[in-house]
Formats: structure tokens, C-alpha cells, sequence
């Protein structure tokens, strides 16, 4: 299983205000470029919103089945499109 915690703030700068769906979209995409199987990975996402600051809230992307070296490439890619920093996953 892959976990990436999605700042909602880096997602509306590259998708705009509330398109979050457009961000899971597209990150399914990626996940298909960098070797992933969309029939047979699960991606489910949830908001993590309890920090009293909005700059912390996330959008919690969970990848059920990726093997590692998908994972790797699929971070590498929401690295480079800046939706993550490095070394936060």
C-alpha cells in the first residue's frame, strides 16, 4: 500500500480552487505512465482537515497493491509536479 499526504493548497494552486477530483484524476493517470495497473490498483482518498491551520490540510491518497518501485516513480511524479516535498510522502 502507498500513502501520500497531498497538501490541499499545492493541489488547488495546480488544479484550482476545490477541483480535487480533477487532482485524483490525474494522479491516476500518473500512475498509469509509471507502470501501475488502474484495473488492479485500488485509490481511495480521504481529507485530513483537523489541523487548526488550513496551510497543514491534506488530502490523504491511499494506493492499495503498488509495489514499491511503482510507488517510488508515482512519488517522483507528484514530486516533480509539486504536489509533494521531498521526503514527504
Amino acid at each position: 500500500m502507498a500513502v501520500f499526504r497531498l497538501p490541499l493548497h499545492r493541489i488547488e494552486a495546480r488544479f484550482g480552487a476545490g477541483k480535487f477530483d480533477d487532482a485524483c484524476d490525474a494522479i491516476a493517470g500518473w500512475l498509469v505512465e509509471v507502470g501501475g495497473d488502474a484495473d488492479r490498483h485500488r485509490i481511495g482518498h480521504t481529507f485530513d482537515t483537523a489541523h487548526p491551520n488550513p496551510q497543514f490540510h491534506t488530502l490523504v491518497l491511499i494506493i492499495d497493491g503498488v509495489p514499491p518501485e511503482v510507488r517510488d516513480r508515482l512519488s517522483a511524479q507528484l514530486l516533480e509536479s509539486g504536489l509533494i516535498e521531498a521526503g514527504h510522502h
